[in-house]
């Protein structure tokens, strides 16, 4: 007797995974355009394209990082450190620092470096491991929100949080 209800159960949940993946990737969709709307402020910053494609390296493995921690259904916390090693392990590939001393480094120090050098930046250079790393942590964090939360906006905070430290590292207008 038990069997048909544990049967139904798990007709159920499949059936429920199937409608849910279209909705789960329309939000990872939408949260990709708003993380990479916030990058392009870093244009004056940068002067060229290499900083988007960066970024946009940055948010493709965040969301994936994401996605694979909701998929399997492990801790939060383990997606945190998951995403800090992609950020390691990617980071020596993405145009940026060349060394994983370079990318601690940047982590910690890059903004300043960032703030205190005249544009444009260019399309090479150490400093094109921040939008890398901006996007990654803007995209896991969003990723996570929109895969494991039931508030709607929740996710938003990331992208808008990404706005706001885009905004404040690039250069005052007309200057």
């Amino acid at each position: 007797m038990t069997a048909a209800p544990s049967r139904h159960r798990r007709a159920a949940a499949a059936e429920k995974k199937a409608t849910a993946l279209p909705a789960q990737l329309g939000d990872l969709a939408l949260l990709t355009v708003l993380c990479v709307l916030a990058l392009l402020v870093l244009r004056t910053t940068y002067g060229g394209t290499g900083y988007l494609v960066a970024g946009g390296i940055g948010i493709a493995i965040g969301l994936i990082v994401s996605y694979a921690g909701a998929a399997l259904a492990v801790p939060a916390l383990l997606v945190a450190a998951a995403t800090v090693a992609a950020y390691f392990v990617i980071g020596l590939v993405v145009p940026g620092p060349k060394s994983l001393s370079g990318l601690v480094n940047l982590a910690g120090h890059g903004w300043k470096q960032l703030l205190t050098t005249l544009p444009p930046i260019g399309n090479s250079g150490p400093l094109l491991g921040i939008p890398f790393l901006l996007g990654l942590a803007a995209a896991a964090l969003g990723g996570t929100l929109a895969l494991r939360t039931k508030p709607s906006f929740a996710p938003l905070f990331a992208p808008m949080a990404l706005f706001a430290t885009t905004i404040l590292l690039s250069p005052l207008p007309g200057r």
